[in-house]
């Protein structure tokens, strides 16, 4: 069995980035939803605010923050100044990918 390389390629984390998005974009409106009908304090609500990624904490900003690590270890300057960083703006990103039908 080939060993595979231990970090993702640029187009890689491009492709994880568009997938993230998508993740992130359904999270926030379970997210909505659940707010109009359940008060802060319900279980539900707690979980949710683990993982939504509008939140400044929980494990959805912890991943992001990872990604982004990795990513700089793989690009260099003139990639990074074409792409920037895919992680963030991951709503723009999902609503850019639904305009050009990923």
């Amino acid at each position: 069995m080939k060993r595979r390389d231990k970090r993702m390629t640029m187009e890689e984390h491009l492709e994880t980035a568009d997938e993230l998005a998508i993740v992130a974009h359904y999270l926030n409106k379970i997210f909505n939803r659940c707010q109009e009908h359940y008060p802060k304090s319900h279980r539900l609500m707690k979980v949710l605010d683990i993982f939504c990624p509008g939140l400044m904490s929980g494990k959805f900003i912890t991943l992001k923050s990872h990604l982004d690590e990795e990513w700089h270890r793989v690009t260099n300057n003139e990639q990074f100044d074409t792409y920037g960083h895919p992680y963030y703006g991951l709503e723009e990103r999902y609503q850019k990918g639904k305009e050009n039908g990923k």
